[in-house]
């Protein structure tokens, strides 16, 4: 893993322990407590979050099997992602993909909270073995955005981190009264 991949591993990874302290505070009723009828809890939110990254893992491992298909990165996906991360990274709402709503009423946090750090040493892993020649090559597919490289797949996380983070705080405001 190369310098950049590891710092922007690490900074997802620090923004996930950040937010399973503040989390841990709360019992499992309050994080299973949807905000409103029809919207998504504190856990359903993490739970969407950890499901795109185990959607990523999946996808890449599989990309790994046949490296000489994976296409390369042009300046048109530089230019489609750039306006891509543009619209995710404001607070407009979007309908998340079916793979990434795939979750329980109810969840125990003990239990995601080990969920998703197994899933996140499997992303490092992953990231790991792509090979140098691979590095810039559109290893990813996003289902709204298309193929984009690691790097692309990494900075689409934490943005979307961020983007889901403004959710996070009104529920949690919500929650103080």
């Amino acid at each position: 893993m190369d310098d950049k991949l590891r710092n922007q591993f690490l900074v997802l990874e620090k923004k996930r322990e950040a937010l399973m302290q503040r989390l841990e505070k709360l019992n499992n009723e309050q994080l299973n407590q949807p905000e409103a009828e029809g919207k998504w809890s504190l856990m359903q939110v993490c739970e969407h979050l950890m499901l795109g990254e185990k959607a990523s893992i999946d996808y890449i491992e599989k990309k790994l099997t046949y490296p000489k298909n994976i296409p390369a990165n042009t300046i048109f996906t530089k230019i489609r992602y750039f306006v891509f991360k543009a619209i995710i990274a404001s607070p407009l709402k979007f309908k998340a993909p079916p793979i990434a709503q795939q979750f329980a009423d109810y969840s125990d946090f003990a239990e995601l909270r080990q969920r998703w750090q197994d899933n996140r040493q499997a992303l490092r892993s992953t990231i790991n073995r792509i090979p140098d020649n691979l590095i810039r090559r559109n290893i990813y597919k996003h289902p709204a955005a298309g193929k984009l490289s690691i790097y692309q797949c990494l900075d689409f996380h934490n943005t979307h981190f961020n983007h889901h983070m403004y959710q996070i705080e009104r529920i949690l405001k919500k929650m103080e009264g």
